[in-house]
């Protein structure tokens, strides 16, 4: 049995850079990071944290007032988003 040949023409990942937390006034933590694709392909975040050196990690519980973390804008320089973490 003969098979055609075919391309297979993966995108490189998404690239998220210089995460910065900052403590706000009602106990959550906003996290400021770049998100960067080549191709300007929406991406997704899991955003996880870790309390011992990065042995075991839990999901993070969002807060309001950030872009959350599905359906997010990307360009091949970078775009700004926030996180707004609730710590647990």
């Amino acid at each position: 049995m003969a098979t055609d040949p075919f391309v297979l023409d993966n995108d490189p990942p998404p690239v998220v850079s210089a995460p910065v937390a900052a403590q706000q006034t009602a106990g959550s933590i906003r996290v400021t990071y770049t998100l960067a694709d080549f191709n300007r392909n929406n991406a997704g975040l899991a955003v996880r944290w870790s309390s011992d050196n990065g042995l075991n990690f839990r999901a993070a519980t969002a807060g309001p007032g950030g872009d959350g973390t599905l359906g997010l804008q990307t360009s091949p320089q970078g775009v700004p988003h926030v996180y707004v973490w609730l710590p647990t």
